[in-house]
């Protein structure tokens, strides 16, 4: 027995002409409805090997086989995806179907041993299998090469994810050292909690304590505010009585200044009268005319009367003088008692300021706070006072209030 027969022997078939037509009429009973469907047909049609096996076949004949496959898609693009499986010829006619198939996905397949008839020597059939099979093998070859490479390259993923893995793992053992910390820190968190509560639960009951001593600062407060509104009343009054003053005084300068002038004058014309009398009194000496009696009592100038026979004006502008003196002096002196009275004013309003002025600073805007700090302390307290000439009872009111300030070491009308 031969190799061939024992490996046929291995599969030993038992089945009779009758038995194979009676088991393929019953599968087509039971399936052939079920597979009368377009899908089946295209997945037969798929499965077709396209075969020239003439014996008058020619390369020609060959190279349009293979053209029909590659226009395949083209003619029948709803079956693009189902052209035959491959296309099958005579073992020398391989290479004319190689050279010329350019459909995808379509196999070419070769008949060998001395197909169809098989009448020949089995050395040539074997010698003729050899061959086809020796151009498999060397395209099979090039294929586990592929593999071979495309295996290395999978190794070295593998490598990469296996370091890569490391790296996760440790990163996982850093998760879990940490999450243990947090836990940890939980319990602490939880500890303080409890803390907490009684904390709160202490404020809680000490709430209406804390309520009712609001309500008393309220009150407080409102009676600050109704007492910073008298003050800004009575601040209002004695800038109103300043005005006054200020009005009377500059018309009391004017009156001077007038008073001044006409004193002015009438020197001017009292040196006049005692210039034209000594010039008289000379010309009647020179001349020795003895005056009347009553010439030398009395001379009239203008309506006038000038005592004696010669007019004393060093006396008279003395005595002028020191009237003016004494005018000019009452002057000053209450423009002093004025002064002294403004100043007592702004003192008495700068000994009223309380704690309620911080809360004003509190609402500086911002692009004034730098001037503010340079001030001295003695001006931010004269500013202080201006606010009680003020009712400032909101955040409005107190922009307002420092956006209308002169803060400046020395007010502009003050130099």
């Amino acid at each position: 027995m031969n190799k061939f027969e024992e490996l046929f022997a291995q599969y030993p078939f038992a089945l009779t002409d009758e038995q194979v037509k009676a088991q393929t009429a019953d599968i087509i009973a039971k399936h052939a409805a079920e597979n009368n469907n377009a899908a089946v047909w295209k997945q037969c049609l798929h499965q077709i090997d396209l075969t020239t096996l003439m014996g008058d076949d020619t390369d020609a004949r060959v190279e349009k086989m293979a053209a029909c496959v590659n226009y395949f898609g083209e003619h029948f693009p709803e079956l693009k995806d189902y052209n035959v499986a491959s296309i099958c010829v005579y073992p020398a006619l391989v290479p004319v179907v190689k050279a010329n198939l350019k459909a995808e996905g379509v196999g070419i397949t070769s008949v060998v041993g001395g197909f169809p008839a098989s009448q020949t020597f089995i050395e040539i059939k074997v010698a003729e299998t050899a061959m086809e099979m020796e151009e498999k093998y060397n395209n099979l070859v090039k294929y586990v090469s592929y593999l071979a490479e495309k295996l290395d390259t999978s190794i070295s993923h593998q490598d990469y994810i296996a370091e890569e893995a490391n790296k996760i793992i440790a990163h996982q053992d850093y998760l879990a050292e940490n999450m243990n910390k947090m836990i940890g820190h939980q319990d602490y968190l939880a500890e303080n909690m409890d803390k907490m509560i009684e904390h709160q639960d202490y404020l809680a009951e000490n709430l209406d304590d804390t309520i009712g001593y609001q309500k008393y600062v309220a009150e407080m407060l409102d009676k600050s505010i109704d007492y910073s509104n008298m003050l800004a009343e009575e601040a209002n009054k004695s800038i109103a009585h300043q005005d006054y003053l200020a009005e009377n005084m500059n018309k009391m300068i004017a009156h001077q200044n007038h008073i001044v002038e006409e004193s002015n004058k009438i020197i001017e014309y009292s040196n006049y009268i005692a210039e034209s009398m000594n010039n008289k009194f000379k010309n009647s000496v020179n001349e020795n005319e003895i005056p009347a009696e009553n010439e030398v009592k009395e001379t009239v100038v203008e309506n006038k009367v000038v005592e004696n026979s010669k007019f004393d004006s060093k006396k008279y502008q003395e005595e002028l003088g020191s009237k003016l003196d004494a005018l000019i002096s009452t002057v000053k002196t209450n423009y002093a008692e004025a002064k002294e009275k403004e100043a007592a004013a702004l003192e008495e309003s700068k000994s009223r300021i309380n704690s309620t002025d911080f809360n004003l600073i509190n609402y500086i805007p911002a692009r004034l706070q730098e001037s503010w700090m340079k001030l001295s302390d003695e001006r931010k307290k004269e500013i202080l006072a201006e606010s009680k000439m003020f009712i400032i009872k909101e955040e409005a009111s107190a922009v307002y209030f420092w956006n209308t300030r002169d803060l400046r070491e020395k007010r502009m009308d003050s130099v």
